[in-house]
């Protein structure tokens, strides 16, 4: 799935409005981390900026080096 910043700036403005968490009887929804979202925006920016693919990442854009997802994503035990 591709992002846009778009939808980044979305995310980032429920997250102010919300929180990073909220929570009703039998329903608690937790945003993504703010930074990372800051993160991936800049890097749409600058790809975007530098003649990219318009500003639209995919989820491999995320990947580590070492072909792990890192911190920022549940990737299923890498």
């Amino acid at each position: 799935m591709a992002l846009t910043v778009e939808q980044i700036d979305q995310a980032l403005e429920n997250i102010a409005l919300t929180g990073q968490s909220y929570s009703r009887p039998g329903l608690t929804v937790t945003h993504a981390s703010y930074d990372s979202l800051m993160k991936m925006r800049s890097k749409l920016i600058a790809e975007a900026n530098a003649g990219g693919d318009n500003g639209r990442m995919i989820a491999s854009d995320f990947n580590s080096d070492d072909g792990c997802c890192g911190d920022d994503f549940d990737c299923g035990g890498c």
